[in-house]
């Protein structure tokens, strides 16, 4: 955000972490050093508690809830910290584990952000098979301006940095949504709370911490998926969305087949949503990446077409791939 004119505090609790930044320029841009970037070297509730200004966006990014104190990052109390410091239009977000918890554990967490934040949606960052989810919480009901989002999007330099992370399309970030709404109350349900004077998760947790169970967390939350058009605003016309949807489901259909070690089932899943979204790279690679594991697709993109014509790995496209043996698919 610093580098796009947005005036940004980091807190970081370790002072030693900043200095590795030098190391990862090729990534954050050499991002500390930018005019618009402030470290603050604190505690991130003690810095909420003090902090000067107010918010209008404020993440946490702690993915470790096993790891010493961190699981104190995601009270109801901290999250309450992130509410009373943000602006009347501001938005809280946190990065959240989905892998090593255990379901319950998982509900936990994200009932207790929804305790402080109503309106409250869970994401997944889908053009990879990703262990975490993203809780957003916003101050009303979830609403998105596609005609402003794809103008924002293709603003110099935002655009750019979308690219890196394969979002080269609004409907591509709308159907990251997985939950909201009525859909979130069904998979949440009644249960218990994480706060300071019971912090449940600092315990609970420690068990699931070297198992997988990201597919195990992400099946529920998918039997409550919510639709994104139904909280979009100045859509695009014919069946862009419609496409999207079914190719999330594709995509996500894929992501817990590889997690469940399928490569098979997780190449037909994503070549399906590849053909929907022909022109979509990182579905592209995702294909490659499973074909190449099976040994059905040629990584050389030499023998894809009839024509003879190549492909690039980097950048292959699902309609010409060589698939030596479709009948293994």
């Amino acid at each position: 955000m610093s580098l796009h004119g947005v005036d940004v505090d980091c807190v970081e609790i370790e002072r030693a972490v900043p200095g590795a930044a030098e190391h990862f320029r090729s990534e954050n841009h050499d991002v500390v050093t930018h005019p618009h970037f402030r470290l603050v070297v604190d505690d991130a509730r003690s810095w909420l508690r003090v902090a000067p200004v107010r918010y209008d966006a404020i993440v946490t990014d702690c993915t470790n809830i096993q790891y010493k104190s961190s699981g104190d990052l995601y009270t109801v109390e901290y999250f309450q910290l992130m509410r009373d410091r943000l602006t009347a239009q501001g938005i809280a977000a946190a990065w959240v584990p989905a892998n090593g918890i255990d379901p319950a554990d998982l509900r936990t967490l994200i009932r207790s952000f929804r305790a402080v934040f109503p309106h409250t949606s869970v994401w997944f960052m889908n053009m990879l098979p990703t262990d975490f989810v993203i809780v957003v919480g916003t101050p009303g009901e979830l609403r998105i301006d596609c005609e402003a989002l794809a103008r924002r999007m293709q603003a110099p330099g935002v655009r750019e940095d979308l690219n890196e992370v394969g979002l080269t399309d609004p409907g591509r970030l709308l159907y990251t949504l997985l939950a909201a709404d009525d859909g979130l109350d069904r998979y949440l349900g009644a249960g218990p709370l994480h706060t300071d004077d019971r912090p449940l998760l600092s315990y609970t947790t420690y068990g699931a911490g070297f198992r997988a169970t990201i597919a195990e967390n992400l099946v529920p939350l998918l039997t409550c998926r919510a639709d994104a058009a139904r909280y979009v605003v100045n859509p695009p016309g014919g069946a862009t969305l419609l496409r999207h949807h079914v190719a999330s489901n594709e995509i996500l259909l894929g992501h817990l087949a590889f997690f469940r070690g399928d490569e098979r089932e997780a190449l037909v899943h994503y070549v399906g949503g590849a053909r929907l979204l022909p022109g979509d790279l990182p579905l592209q690679r995702l294909v490659l990446t499973a074909g190449v594991a099976l040994g059905v697709i040629d990584p050389t993109g030499n023998s894809g077409r009839a024509d003879g014509a190549a492909t690039s790995p980097a950048a292959p496209r699902v309609d010409s791939i060589s698939i030596s043996s479709p009948e293994r698919l």
